[in-house]
């Protein structure tokens, strides 16, 4: 079995393998390559002699059931505190300031209500009616930051022992660990005990 590197249909690079693939993930520039045994190799596209290559990176993930990649854009996938991003300033729209003369209509109704529309009449022209100019304002009002994160990316697996990892790349840092993923828990827990708990008796996790 092998591995081929394309740009469009033009063959860029071979890797042969000496093991069956179960599955493979991508999330560029990085991909996780799950091989039969159960162990998990990083996958990433290096640069000899002016020429594209593939590059298998052993990782110490073994007994591995399942996997997939993922690349977070949105700064919330992340175990460091909120403040890596880049600021940028949106300007935002002008405010309308709403009319609050009477206009003719609203006398009238008036008149019809309390009687003497002549009082109501020079009320009405005693107020300053606004102008074009006047009527939107010009101040555009704080500015509003938007934020850009740095995308991260995460693989998340399972073993055949019902513990789910997600681990950073592609510096393969483990970065959550959950012993009882495969028993289906309503809400999981980070443990700080990486210790293995066994497979008798625990279903096996299929798809992630």
């Amino acid at each position: 079995m092998s591995l081929i590197l394309l740009q469009d249909t033009k063959r860029i690079h071979r890797l042969e393998l000496t093991e069956m693939i179960a599955s493979v993930s991508l999330c560029d520039p990085y991909g996780v390559v799950l091989l039969k045994s159960g162990v998990c190799k990083l996958l990433g596209v290096i640069t000899r002699d002016r020429k594209a290559q593939l590059l298998l990176t052993d990782t110490s993930s073994t007994h591995t059931v399942c996997m997939t990649t993922y690349t977070d854009e949105s700064g919330l996938f992340s175990t460091d505190p909120p403040t890596d991003y880049e600021e940028g300033v949106v300007n935002a729209a002008p405010v309308e300031v709403p009319r609050d003369t009477p206009t003719e209509e609203d006398l009238d109704e008036d008149a019809l209500l309390y009687g003497d529309s002549d009082k109501l009449f020079e009320s009405f022209k005693k107020h300053k009616p606004l102008d074009e100019k006047t009527e939107r304002s010009t101040d555009p009002g704080p500015p509003m930051i938007a934020q850009f994160h740095n995308a991260t990316h995460w693989c998340c697996l399972t073993r055949d022992d019902g513990v789910l990892e997600i681990r950073a790349l592609p510096s393969w840092k483990l970065s959550y660990f959950c012993k009882n993923f495969a028993m289906s828990p309503k809400v999981l827990l980070h443990s700080d005990e990486h210790s293995s708990v066994g497979s008798e008796g625990i279903p096996t996790v299929k798809e992630i």
